[in-house]
């Protein structure tokens, strides 16, 4: 069986936090995730409590993070691929496109179909998608889409 994790985008810090790292603070902010009947409910980065005011509970400034799970599989040097990553084939050799530009193939992690796949991204040369689970040893993530989004739209080699 595999493991089950998760990591949360915080677009306010830029930052992911990791199942895991509950209760671990950065700028008098602290990450929590929130767990019913074994199921993942929310997470979300609020401020430091320190208890109770005249007012009720004084964390009432939260911010909600954004999931990705982990797809159970690691890369080709051993790192964990979650959802919304961008990998690329560690051996693949570059398309030279008409204009003269280098460009690899690029794929994004998804969860799609009721199973983890690979979908060519925007700015990729790429005519077909690779088979998920028989394919991603051989992948290397180049970036992912909350801390690259150029991957997704622009340009890149």
């Amino acid at each position: 069986m595999r493991d089950v994790k998760f990591r949360f985008w915080d677009d306010l810090n830029n930052k992911f936090w990791y199942g895991g790292q509950e209760g671990e603070s950065e700028e008098n902010k602290t990450f929590q995730s929130y767990f019913k009947d074994g199921g993942l409910v929310g997470a979300l980065v609020e401020p430091v409590s320190y208890g109770i005011s005249q007012t009720g509970v004084d964390d009432y400034q939260e911010h909600r993070l954004i999931a990705s799970q982990f797809t159970g599989l690691k890369d080709k040097s051993g790192k964990e691929i979650y959802e919304g990553d961008v990998v690329k084939r560690a051996d693949d050799t570059p398309f030279r496109m008409e204009n003269g530009e280098i460009k690899f193939c690029t794929w994004l992690v998804e969860f799609k179909y009721a199973q983890w796949v690979f979908i060519d991204t925007p700015v990729s040369p790429a005519t077909s998608y690779p088979a998920f689970y028989s394919n991603a040893k051989y992948m290397e993530i180049i970036g992912n889409i909350y801390e690259n989004p150029e991957l997704l739209e622009g340009e890149h080699k």
